[in-house]
């Protein structure tokens, strides 16, 4: 079995640069999380991720991910700063995952849902693959500060993010 993992991982190498170049390790509870999955999956599969990296634009652009790229780990664009990163992560983890798939025929592709950028890049490929989509739903974001006088927009995004949560063929 071949699954694409999506996610904000990063190898062990790569968080000690992190750490060096910016005094603090990226969001602990999450790498400890998708690290731990990462590794139980790699057990009985064959496992690729294709990550963004979880660290600001002015910080990223000083970190060498080049160097960590292999068969396993695959980023998106992290040398940009806000909307222009979000549109590379989507449009890289878009295009990453049909030469993955080219490459490997890939089974399943597992999503982490707070993730959305990198997340909807790939979902979209693997619609257009039929690759068997699975999501891993630890929080739901667009209920952690729900104000009812909001705006049209923001219920329209959140009936969108509560449609692409339904859309999923499995859940974690």
């Amino acid at each position: 079995m071949k699954i694409i993992y999506y996610s904000n991982l990063v190898p062990l190498e790569l968080r000690e640069e992190i750490k060096s170049k910016t005094g603090s390790y990226p969001s602990q509870a999450a790498q400890k999380f998708h690290s731990l999955l990462s590794e139980g999956l790699k057990n009985f599969t064959s496992l690729q991720n294709i990550s963004s990296l979880p660290i600001s634009g002015d910080v990223s652009q000083e970190i060498e991910c080049k160097n960590f790229q292999n068969h396993d780990f695959f980023f998106t664009g992290f040398n940009k700063k806000g909307l222009i990163r979000q549109i590379f992560n989507v449009w890289y983890s878009f295009i990453l995952t049909f030469k993955l798939y080219r490459k490997n025929n890939i089974n399943y592709a597992v999503f982490d849902y707070l993730n959305q950028s990198v997340t909807i890049g790939g979902y979209i490929a693997c619609m257009i693959l039929k690759v068997k989509k699975i999501v891993i739903v630890t929080d739901l974001p667009q209920y952690q500060h729900i104000n009812k006088n909001k705006g049209l927009i923001n219920k329209w995004y959140i009936k969108f993010l509560l449609k692409f949560l339904n859309s999923f063929d499995g859940y974690i």
